[in-house]
């Protein structure tokens, strides 16, 4: 079994802000080991609860991971 490495905000350079929403603000970020381009969305935890949106939160972050291992 492979063990996979703990991924960090530190394994990121920041470039630019590319969108800003209700609940955050998306970033084009560069992985500084393999130069490869990402978004990073960074969400305003306290707001999110607030409003009483965890639940939707949480079901993006299952489809996302969801769509990333295919």
């Amino acid at each position: 079994m492979v063990e996979e490495k703990k991924v960090s905000i530190n394994d990121y350079d920041i470039l630019k802000s590319i969108g800003t929403g209700a609940f955050g603000t998306v970033y084009l970020s560069k992985e500084k080991e393999s130069g490869k381009l990402f978004a990073i969305k960074a969400l305003n935890k306290d707001h999110i609860v607030k409003t009483g949106k965890t639940k939707h939160v949480f079901r993006e972050k299952e489809i996302l991971s969801l769509l990333n291992s295919h």
